[in-house]
């Protein structure tokens, strides 16, 4: 695409120069943001302060000119800019700037004509292909378009259960969208993974190519929208994405599946984008999922006519089957390499001499902070980059916790004359009103307060368990503004809203002031999920005690929870540790003590407490570090994020995990009559312990934790074959293996451990010893019944027990019909266990 004429971009500028002198003259404010706002107001135009940011850029090569289909937004604006300048505006005149401004269109061959109503939708997705997904205040590479800064990653494809050892696939998106065999995909990420901007960008351009007529070969046309667009209007799933993709015609009225049918021209296919499907409540969730299933099992969408790229974090088992089940493909985003994060290094910064120094000078300082797996997350990389720019002078924190407080910091701190000003006017609005100045008091004091209630609220909206809301009927359109205002109401009053004019627009302002939120239409949403989780981590942490005490009930409860390594609940609990230890240093340190010397979970967490920049002393992290070897492989993970020399030097002198793993899997399988039978079991002991880190000859009985990581498979099973491990020992190792038996047969009656090891334990101790089949049944069975536990550990040990024979299965099936026909028990919670109770009828009938 060529650089749109000059004289559409001199005209606005000059003009803009013009309102703004003679604003100034007048003793108003001026600011494009104010333009906007009023643009809103009097002429109900929504022109973004972006946008025209992006029109009126200084930078030659990132402007972009305004589109016919701006037009009535253009002429918007130049009416306010002249009036304020004092000039009379010239509609025909700007029309035929505006005409000049467009690109040459180049056409390379015969593209087909696409139909005339989808052309402001895609000039729109366009444009907001090139808005950057969070704001950036300062530096250079805000001020660029998004296509210039984005670095490309690659999808890598998730091979489901049935096709375990087979290779998977990786490459762009578009490899994947050409294949017939993967037209619809699960776009599964963690956090800040780049999943929408990946959705943004391959709208964006593909809108481009199509507006260009530079298509030549087979091409989609993408509809990009929002989980929450498609689920939040008073009509089903159809009527919103029919509006979305109708919006000019009367065709909205039909259903997307019909009306779209022979629409596209021949080698052209709709491309559905739906981005933040986990950021919707279940309720939703369940509705949405099951029109894209209907879709991708439609005649178009197995035909290829019609393709979907369903983004989210990682999901429920349950609900990803429904998705595998209708045809899609499971993959996931790629982290950055290190070439990726030199890529990104050199666009965020610029080409220059000095913006090169600058890219290598961040670049040093990741190293320097071990920064290396965070910014690997393209979030992080773009948090850092903002801090790096923020603070040159200093240097970049060397955790996640530093890493956001810092970007809260900077963002909070450039608009800072912004929301002074705010108050000001709202100080104004009150007068002499003592309980009207009183809430405009209330709000300034406490505004941090209603950032963190409303990020609390937000995330609870969007991770609600799975059916849990299936059973609360119909409820209001959350609103994050609604949630604002009704925990403000009961402090200010209702003097607030009758006696402040436009009460509701100013809170609403302010909070967006932080830097974390954007206004939408009717309300306010944050940029990023990380920025709600991080606000509502450290909401949660302060309503623990300021006085850590390890015999608390309350406090023992919290750390359990957080020592939980799977789902959700542990994940925030140890979040809100992390913030706790930072804003109480004291505290921390016993905190640390309690939890070094409880489980392997709760050691994991201290870990984590320390690598997130927690203060400890080295006796500490030498008690994490000498219980390393027999953590879960995450510990691993976290501790190579330490900074301190003491934990480097720990970890440079152990084996890589993946090379003695491998070795070890590879003694295990030799034939026993190969060599002697005491070189095979000084081979197999050597191997297993460099697994795990030990390079000194230890007493046997000193190490009894060795066959329990690796028999338990913590993290550890797809590299070692559990059963084969087993019969080596057995064969190579009988007095290790006594040991092991003895450990496992603690960990299975230990109720300090969490029930999920407990069930671990116990399968593989029948694995070593079938005398304590009795035993096994007998833990299990109370791990099941009793209700304290979790969902998923009651189940565990139900279908545990199922599998211990005849007697233990009618056990089992019956606690699992109980379970079922329980009221507290959801919609998906039911359907596990009535496909299990279904497979063990089938394998009853199919023994008898």
């Amino acid at each position: 695409m060529e650089h749109p004429d000059h004289a559409l971009h001199e005209y606005l500028r000059g003009l803009e120069g013009r309102a703004r002198a003679n604003r100034i003259r007048q003793g108003a404010v001026y600011s494009r943001r104010e333009t906007a706002k009023i643009l809103g107001k009097e002429f109900e135009v929504d022109l973004d302060a972006r946008r025209l940011s992006n029109w009126l850029t200084d930078d030659p090569q990132s402007r972009q000119a305004p589109t016919p289909s701006n037009e009535p937004k253009l002429w918007a604006l130049v009416r306010l800019w002249s009036r304020w300048a004092g000039e009379q505006p010239d509609r025909r005149h700007l029309n035929e700037l505006l005409e000049s401004a467009q690109p040459v269109r180049r056409t390379v061959g015969a593209s087909p004509p696409i139909p005339s109503f989808l052309l402001p939708l895609l000039v729109d997705q366009m444009e907001r292909g090139e808005d950057w997904p969070y704001v950036v205040h300062g530096g250079t590479g805000a001020r660029r378009p998004l296509s210039a800064v984005h670095v490309q990653q690659r999808l890598d494809e998730s091979p489901s259960a049935d096709e375990a050892g087979t290779e998977a696939k990786r490459g762009p998106v578009e490899d994947f969208l050409d294949d017939p065999a993967g037209c619809h995909l699960l776009l599964e990420s963690g956090p800040g993974s780049g999943k929408s901007t990946l959705l943004a960008r391959l709208a964006g351009r593909l809108s481009a190519e199509i507006l260009d007529a530079t298509v030549t070969h087979h091409t989609c046309v993408p509809v990009w929208a929002t989980a929450e667009q498609l689920t939040s209007g008073p009509g089903a799933v159809d009527q919103e994405l029919s509006r979305l993709v109708f919006a000019t015609t009367e065709r909205y009225e039909r259903r997307f599946l019909d009306a779209s049918k022979g629409l596209l021209p021949d080698g052209y296919s709709w491309l559905l984008l739906v981005d933040g499907f986990d950021e919707i409540p279940m309720e939703a969730r369940n509705r949405l999922a099951l029109h894209l299933s209907t879709i991708a099992r439609s005649e178009a969408g197995r035909a290829g006519h019609i393709k979907i790229i369903n983004s989210c974090r990682p999901l429920h088992p349950v609900e990803r089957d429904r998705f595998i089940e209708s045809g899609f493909l499971v993959c996931s985003l790629l982290p950055f390499d290190r070439s990726q994060l030199e890529i990104f290094a050199e666009r965020w910064f610029g080409t220059s001499v000095p913006a090169r120094r600058q890219a290598q000078e961040f670049l040093r300082q990741v190293d320097a902070a071990e920064l290396r797996d965070l910014v690997a997350v393209p979030l992080l990389a773009a948090v850092a980059a903002a801090v790096f720019e923020a603070w040159p002078g200093q240097r970049l924190p060397n955790n996640q916790y530093a890493l956001f407080d810092q970007y809260r910091t900077y963002l909070m701190s450039a608009k800072a004359t912004q929301r002074e000003g705010l108050f000001s006017r709202l100080r104004a609005h009150a007068g002499r009103d003592p309980r009207a100045l009183e809430a405009v008091r209330f709000l300034q004091e406490n505004l941090d307060a209603v950032l963190r209630h409303i990020a609390t609220e937000a995330v609870r909206h969007f991770s609600e368990p799975l059916g849990h809301s299936e059973e609360s009927g119909q409820r209001a359109p959350f609103n994050l503004l609604t949630v604002a205002l009704e925990w403000l109401r009961p402090s200010v009053g209702p003097r607030a809203q009758t006696s402040i004019p436009g009460w509701g627009e100013y809170v609403a302002a302010l909070l967006t002031s932080s830097g974390l939120l954007m206004a939408t239409e009717g309300s306010i949403r944050f940029l990023h999920a990380s920025f709600a989780e991080f606000l509502a981590a450290e909401a949660r942490s302060m309503d623990l005690p300021d006085h850590f005490d390890g015999s608390s009930k309350d406090w023992q409860r919290f750390t359990f929870e957080a020592a939980r390594l799977s789902g959700r609940k542990g994940r925030d609990h140890r979040t809100a540790l992390v913030h706790y230890a930072h804003r109480h240093p004291l505290a921390a340190e016993a905190l640390l003590t309690w939890l070094l010397e409880g489980s392997a979970g709760h050691q994991h967490v201290a870990g984590l407490l320390m690598a997130e920049g927690s203060p400890y002393t080295p006796a500490q992290l030498q008690t994490f570090l000498s219980a390393l070897p027999r953590l879960p492989a995450a510990s691993r993970r976290v501790a190579s994020q330490l900074s301190d020399p003491l934990a480097q030097a720990y970890l440079a002198h152990q084996v890589p995990a993946s090379k003695t793993l491998a070795h070890a899997e590879s003694v295990a399988h030799y034939p026993i009559a190969d060599e002697p039978l005491s070189i095979r079991e000084q081979s197999v002991i050597r191997s297993l312990l460099g697994t795990l880190g030990c390079n000194d000859e230890p007493d046997p009985g000193d190490d009894t934790y060795l066959f329990c990581s690796l028999v338990c498979h913590l993290g550890l099973e797809p590299l070692v074959d559990r059963m084969a491990l087993i019969d080596t020992l057995y064969a190579l190792a009988p007095k290790w293996a006594d040991h092991a038996t003895r450990h496992l047969l603690e960990i299975t009656n230990s109720p300090r451990a969490d029930p999920a090891t407990r069930i671990q334990a116990a399968e593989s101790l029948l694995d070593f010893d079938g005398e304590h089949l009795s035993h096994v049944a007998e833990v299990l069975l109370k791990l099941a019944t009793d209700r304290t536990n979790a969902f998923d550990d009651r189940y565990a040990a139900m279908a545990a027990l199922s599998e211990l024979g005849a007697p233990y299965r009618d056990q089992a099936r019956d606690l699992m019909q109980s379970m079922a026909a329980e009221q507290a028990t959801s919609a998906h919670q039911r359907h596990e266990l009535l496909a299990h109770l279904q497979l063990l009828s089938s394998g009853d009938s199919g023994t008898a």
